[in-house]
Parts: C-alpha cells; sequence; structure tokens
C-alpha cells in the first residue's frame, strides 16, 4: 500500500482509551501507509505520530458511528477508492495488509457487485463465501459504494453499527464477502475476557456490560429487526432475531457468572 491517492487504499482506526500495543502497532506503519485515525478518547494525549498520518480528535466520544463516518468521507474526499478498517481489539500484521491489498486487486472484476469485504482467519470452506452481517474490524470499504450507501449511520454510537451498514448495504442492492482465509490475523488477541464456544461461534461470557450499554444494543437490534420486517426482508430479519437471542443469552450467562464469582 502507497501513500499516493492514486494507488486507491489507505487504513483507518476509530479509537478510545487505546492500548499501548495497538498505540505501537499503529507507529510501526510504515511510510507508505496513508493512516485515517479518529480517536474517541476524550482529551487525548496520545503521541500518535506517524509518517503521512491523518489524525483527528475532537476530545470527546462521538461514537464509533460518527468516527467511522469521518474517516472514509475524508479518505474518500483525498481520492481514495478503499478503506481498510480494524478496530482496536484486533492484532494484524504487514502480511494482513498485503494479503488483503493483493486479494482485492486480484478479484477486482469479481467484487464489482460487493461492497465490502470482510477478512479474519477462522479458515472455513470454502474461504470466501456471501454473508448478511459482517463486523467492521478487517473489513475492506469500497468508498464510492459506501458513499451511495450513505456511509455509516453516526446515530448508532457503538453497538449494531456494523449491522445497520449491513442492512443498508443489502437495501441498496450491494452483497456482501467474507473472506476467512487471512494471515497474521487475530480479533480478540487484545481482549482481556475469555472467550468462550456458545452456539456456534465464541463469546466473551465473562464480559458483563452494562445495563444502559445492553439496553442500547438491544434498541438498536430491535429498530434494525423492525426495518427488516417492513422490507419484508425475511433472510436478514432471521439474522437479526438470531442475534438478539444470543445477544440475551450470552449477557445472562455473563450476568451470573459475574455474580457467582464475586
Amino acid at each position: 500500500m502507497t501513500n499516493n491517492s492514486q494507488n486507491g487504499n489507505c487504513m483507518g482506526f476509530v479509537l478510545y482509551y487505546p492500548s499501548k500495543k495497538i498505540v505501537k502497532m499503529i507507529q510501526s506503519l510504515s511510510n507508505a501507509n496513508k493512516v485515517y485515525i479518529f480517536d474517541n478518547t476524550p482529551l487525548s494525549s496520545h503521541a500518535l505520530k506517524v509518517s503521512d498520518l491523518d489524525y483527528r480528535c475532537d476530545n470527546y466520544n462521538r461514537g464509533l458511528g460518527f468516527g467511522l463516518k469521518s474517516i472514509c468521507l475524508k479518505a474518500y474526499n483525498d481520492g481514495y477508492k478503499g478503506i481498510i478498517f480494524f478496530d482496536q481489539d484486533t492484532y494484524f500484521t504487514d502480511e494482513t495488509i498485503k494479503y488483503i491489498e493483493y486479494f482485492v486487486d486480484r478479484n477486482n472484476s469479481f467484487l464489482k457487485k460487493y461492497s465490502s469485504i470482510t477478512f479474519n482467519n477462522k479458515n472455513k470452506i470454502p474461504c470466501s463465501k456471501d454473508t448478511l452481517l459482517s463486523i467492521n474490524s478487517g473489513t475492506f470499504f469500497f468508498l464510492q459504494k459506501l458513499k451511495n450507501i450513505g456511509w455509516h449511520n453516526s446515530s448508532f454510537f457503538v453497538d449494531c453499527v456494523d449491522y445497520e451498514y449491513c442492512f443498508r448495504a443489502r437495501k441498496n442492492g450491494f452483497l456482501l464477502l467474507e473472506h476467512s482465509c487471512t494471515p497474521g490475523f487475530d480479533h480478540f488477541v487484545s481482549q482481556d475476557a475469555d472467550l468462550i464456544p456458545f452456539f456456534g461461534k465464541k463469546y466473551s461470557l465473562l464480559r458483563s456490560y452494562s445495563k444502559i450499554r445492553v439496553k442500547g444494543t438491544l434498541k438498536n437490534a430491535t429498530k434494525l429487526l423492525l426495518l427488516a420486517i417492513k422490507d419484508k426482508d425475511i433472510h436478514f430479519s432471521l439474522s437479526i432475531f438470531k442475534f438478539i437471542v444470543i445477544y440475551i443469552s450470552s449477557q445472562t450467562a455473563a450476568t451470573f457468572i459475574s455474580k457467582i464469582r464475586t
């Protein structure tokens, strides 16, 4: 990846009290990487000095939706065609970035009907498949298509920002791709809570969120469910309903475990 917008691709992060590890990772990026950062940390004092870094901090937490929209819009206005987004709980290497760029370049014609590709290392067979729901971290967004969709929804603070984007991408006629054979990748290495297999996926049953956050997540998910039902999108409705059931179950279990441990 080069820092020239003619090349087409850049990287983006939205931070909130980032660990020293993620700050060091960003600082270690080579001069060839154009990096966009929106820092939600209040009164941020991070010494994020990276060559060709586009850094914004408003000194209070505007939320993930706002941050994502901000960096993607700025990258688009600067002439970039695609942005690879990572959150601060995701570990990656130079090999990861090179692999993502190679995959996008090699499959350019095939990817015309997709608005984004979510990369991970789940090593599923086949490696690439269409998906209804995908997370933001590890996702390559095609910026012109993201603009056509309407960017990320800044009214969604944290949870369901990704699923709300997935709903509107689908509504605008785009497909979403998941590629699960990406090297040097770990979505959970920076998280401090243990992950436990649950309903076929891994969830942190030791991480009990606040009641306010749980209510906010369920409110946003229910809103998406009702919108999907209104649009008669049965497949998306079922996927969101499954998410709601799993989320309630995992948070109930996490709360119970937290109580018996204290």
